[in-house]
């Protein structure tokens, strides 16, 4: 294990707060929301808060504004409830819905024939009223939030995802250069933040269909060309490994054949359609993926589920040639409703 920072890094605040997190404390990562300015300083590491729901409030919005529709177009009031107590009812009032507090069902529960919105007590917060006159997937989870970090991307607009997407076609590309190379690592498969969602909302942001690009489609997966890809087992036959990372050059969409040049070293490899199906898209890659793999600049979403993943061993892996570290991390207070000192 190392523990001392050598003079060659002593000034990547990558290794500084790798160090810091090893011996258990927290690194205060800088935020180029909070200092715009970092940007432009080039700082090898910085932190943007931002926010992305969970599937358990997904799962509590679909309820709550099922809940709202029928009130509003049925007008049926539905009844609050919490745990064992009716705490209110929401009616339809000027188009929207007005929430009760002070109503009181007439019989016991038992009796009770109203429809009911059941809400968990961490979704207590949520402003009803306010949610059923969103019209955007950001104004409702500013509602489901019990509080937002004031350097939170949503106070721009953007999801996390949203804020992964703008860093790669946008933010890096203009204060980097836009032949800096970016790669984005994630902690996580699946999930909105995971490596298969990512890499289609940035092979449509970056490589969408279009004439005069050849693409072919092997089960679910679409390959463009000019698309990064990853080799995901070894291939002795054509001389590919599992971690290995290219770029396909050209498609035959009559044969399905692919010719992919891999790494610095050039070596172009052609695909047969049979192994085809080793490939993936390696616009983002797990973090697991990466090992033994330097890129210049990488992003690295982080959920709440997931963030203990990223640690001192793996912030390691991104010291060295690297220009910049953007670690996209999901705020506590959108997992659990609570907010947490950074």
């Amino acid at each position: 294990m190392v523990t001392q920072v050598f003079r060659q890094a002593e000034q990547s605040l990558i290794v500084k707060s790798a160090h810091q997190i090893n011996r258990g404390e927290i690194p205060r990562i800088a935020s180029p929301l909070a200092n715009p300015s970092l940007w432009k300083e080039k700082v090898d590491c910085l932190f943007i808060d931002a926010e992305e729901a969970s599937q358990e409030q997904l799962r509590f919005l679909r309820r709550a504004k099922q809940a709202i529709s029928t009130t509003i177009n049925a007008d049926v009031p539905h009844l609050l409830k919490t745990g064992e107590q009716v705490w209110g009812q929401m009616i339809k009032a000027d188009g929207n819905v007005e929430i009760d507090e002070l109503y009181v069902p007439p019989v016991e529960d038992d009796e009770l024939r109203q429809p009911v919105l059941f809400i968990p007590d961490k979704f207590r917060h949520i402003d009803l009223e306010g949610l059923s006159r969103s019209s955007t997937d950001i104004e409702e989870l500013r509602h489901v939030l019990l509080k937002i970090h004031p350097w939170s991307s949503l106070h721009y607009g953007l999801t996390a995802l949203d804020t992964v997407v703008r860093l790669y076609t946008k933010t890096i590309p203009e204060f980097y250069g836009k032949s800096c190379e970016t790669q984005i690592l994630t902690p996580q498969v699946r999930g909105t933040l995971g490596s298969l969602g990512l890499n289609q909302q940035i092979q449509q942001a970056v490589n969408p269909e279009k004439p005069g690009t050849q693409q072919i489609t092997i089960g679910e997966k679409i390959f463009r060309e000019g698309d990064p890809v990853i080799q995901t087992r070894n291939n002795y036959d054509l001389g590919v490994f599992n971690g290995d990372i290219g770029r396909i050059q050209a498609i035959d969409s009559e044969d399905y054949s692919c010719r992919i040049q891999f790494g610095s070293s050039g070596q172009v490899v052609t695909y047969p359609k049979e192994d085809l199906t080793e490939l993936a898209l390696a616009y983002a890659v797990t973090i697991h993926k990466s090992q033994g793999t330097e890129f210049e600049t990488v992003i690295i979403p982080v959920t709440a589920a997931f963030q203990d993943a990223v640690s001192e061993p793996h912030l390691h892996g991104c010291d060295e040639g690297q220009e910049a570290g953007c670690i996209c991390r999901q705020s506590k207070s959108t997992r659990h409703g609570r907010s947490k000192d950074r």
